[in-house]
């Protein structure tokens, strides 16, 4: 949820930096600014399209080169489809999310939104699009971070847990006990 219309800062550093790109924001049907976000598209012809409530966002990632996003949990998506990001902390929880990608080189981070100026997003945007190498590694790094595989480990393990006798938690007999 873009609570503080990062959305539209970011397309002011993208106008600034005048590269020749098309552009797709994602924003959540409750987004505050949606509407601002809405008109401001409507004036453009196809190079910028506003995507609404996304119910598949590895198809956007997979027909984009760079990312913009806070450093939410969709970092981790990024880092499984080996997406370069330029990320902006717009929580507090999300610092620990972008200083260990920024640290292990998986993702370009700007300041934190209340401390991000247009110069310094502006700066960040042009090394982004201007290095295809930075790029490269970025989704080098990222995939040794996390390389979309979680969910199934979880439940390969639940499985085991609770079907294997040694375990004992054997769900196919007797009461059933929920853990919530």
């Amino acid at each position: 949820m873009d609570c503080s219309n990062a959305t539209m800062l970011a397309w002011g550093a993208l106008s600034t930096v005048r590269i020749d790109c098309a552009v797709d924001f994602v924003l959540g049907a409750g987004a505050p600014y949606r509407m601002e976000v809405e008109e401001f598209v409507a004036g453009f012809q196809g190079q910028v399209q506003l995507h609404v409530e996304v119910k598949d966002m590895s198809v956007s990632m997979s027909n984009a080169d760079i990312a913009f996003s806070a450093a939410g949990a969709t970092v981790w998506e990024f880092c499984a489809l080996e997406f370069p990001s330029l990320l902006l902390t717009v929580a507090d929880n999300q610092k620990v999310n972008a200083t260990a990608l920024s640290q292990a080189g998986a993702a370009r981070v700007v300041d934190s939104l209340e401390d991000v100026s247009l110069e310094s997003l502006t700066t960040a945007v042009r090394a982004m699009t201007e290095s295809a190498s930075d790029r490269k590694r970025m989704s080098e790094a990222a995939v040794t971070i996390c390389d979309g595989q979680g969910a199934s480990r979880v439940a390969d393990v639940v499985e085991y847990k609770t079907t294997c006798p040694a375990s004992g938690h054997n769900v196919q007999q007797g009461r059933r006990r929920w853990l919530m």
